[in-house]
């Protein structure tokens, strides 16, 4: 159909949610010496945004404070942030409790809102290796009497953890021999008798 003369086309845009929308779209033709006015309504479909979240990475020492797994988020539009999901995400790693030295996966998931499709990054948490002093133990001792027992004792940043694991090595002193008695020689030996 061919007319002449102002036609709207009308619809709200802004703050739509993903989804389907009917009759969201309207057109009015106002019409001129040839045709009359008309009007008709259409459907509307708007699709969700992508939104990545990804997990934070971080290092520790062993033994040390496990540190929070946050979340980062990436795609969000309309002036959205985290607090306007639906449901927030849980983020978690395979380290455990007090993991020992190596590199563990971080992750987040659970997240959930009709206006997203939503994927996720997992990062890493790496346990570093705890520092550790041993130091031999200081002793005092008589001479010739019991040789004391020489013991490991450490510090160190390690939670919760002693020397007991630790191979240890009790350390022996040997004192010299005495000296011989005075007059003798230590080299002096028996002379053999002499036959006449």
């Amino acid at each position: 159909t061919r007319g002449q003369g102002p036609a709207s086309l009308t619809t709200r845009l802004g703050g739509l949610a993903a989804g389907d929308h009917p009759r969201s779209v309207s057109v009015t033709f106002a019409g001129d010496g040839v045709y009359s006015s008309s009007s008709a309504t259409g459907d509307l479909l708007v699709h969700a945004v992508p939104l990545t979240i990804t997990a934070s990475s971080a290092t520790m020492p062993y033994g040390g404070a496990s540190p929070a797994i946050t979340a980062s988020y990436a795609g969000f539009v309309n002036g959205d942030a985290a607090t306007s999901l639906a449901a927030p995400p849980t983020c978690t790693t395979t380290a455990g409790w007090q993991p020992a030295v190596g590199t563990y996966v971080t992750s987040c998931s659970g997240a959930a809102d009709a206006n997203y499709t939503i994927g996720y990054v997992s990062g890493s948490l790496a346990v570093e290796p705890a520092s550790l002093t041993v130091t031999a133990s200081t002793a005092t001792m008589t001479y010739g009497g019991a040789v004391p027992r020489i013991t490991p004792e450490s510090t160190g940043s390690g939670r919760g953890r002693t020397a007991e694991p630790l191979a240890t090595r009790t350390l022996r002193l040997h004192s010299p021999r005495p000296p011989p008695p005075l007059g003798r020689s230590v080299s002096e030996r028996p002379r053999a008798a002499r036959h006449l």
